[in-house]
């Protein structure tokens, strides 16, 4: 049985009312909706900062064979832990460059707010077990199939079936190989997201999320 959006929200809830800062992981399958529901969680929550795993892929130089044969070996999760896991489970604020995957850069330093008490980890490989387990809440988004096709043929254009090659068959392993579902506390489906609040983002950038 799925959780709902309600759900959600209300366990988000409940955990900040006992703690000074609550972590999140929305991990799940490509196009499935997790960037949707990473946003509305957002808007729904002040004081919230979204990090998102494909800021931490890992530089092309650094891919080796032996790396690329491992489940999610293209990430970078030494640098995840470092600087992300690592200041959060001390009880400190992390600070980290985005990396571009397209242009092999990384961007200026993220320095969330000192205020922030909600931070959500959101995207594929953030339950990736070389990442230390620092969160309160862990959910898994999925998503009817047909739907997530669309949705990438919508995104990627001509380059879907590319996309779907390389990568779907990357984070399938990656689920199997680690049982990531069954690590979640909470399973959501993005098919048909049930999120009606009201945000301050127009419609069709949230439907970008998807």
């Amino acid at each position: 049985m799925y959780t709902t959006y309600a759900e959600i929200v209300g366990e988000i809830t409940g955990m900040l009312r006992d703690l000074k800062r609550v972590i999140v992981a929305i991990d799940g399958m490509a196009c499935s909706g997790k960037s949707y529901l990473a946003g509305t969680l957002a808007a729904q929550f002040p004081h919230t900062c979204v990090i998102r795993m494909d800021d931490f892929y890992l530089p092309q130089s650094e891919r080796t064979a032996e790396r690329m044969a491992q489940p999610g070996g293209h990430m970078d999760t030494v640098r995840f832990a470092d600087e992300v896991a690592m200041p959060l489970w001390k009880a400190a604020l992390p600070a980290y460059a985005p990396f571009d995957c397209h242009t092999q850069t990384f961007g200026e330093t993220v320095n969330p707010a000192p205020d922030t008490e909600l931070f959500i980890v959101e995207g594929t490989y953030a339950l990736h077990p070389e990442i230390p387990d620092i969160y309160d809440l862990r959910i898994f988004v999925e998503c009817d199939e047909e739907v997530r096709l669309r949705r990438l043929a919508e995104r990627e254009g001509e380059g879907a079936a590319a996309f779907a090659a390389q990568w779907i068959a990357r984070e399938t392993l990656y689920f199997e190989s680690y049982m990531t579902r069954e690590l979640a506390d909470m399973i959501y489906d993005g098919t048909d997201p049930d999120t009606p609040l009201e945000t301050d983002a127009p419609a069709e950038e949230m439907a970008d999320l998807l």
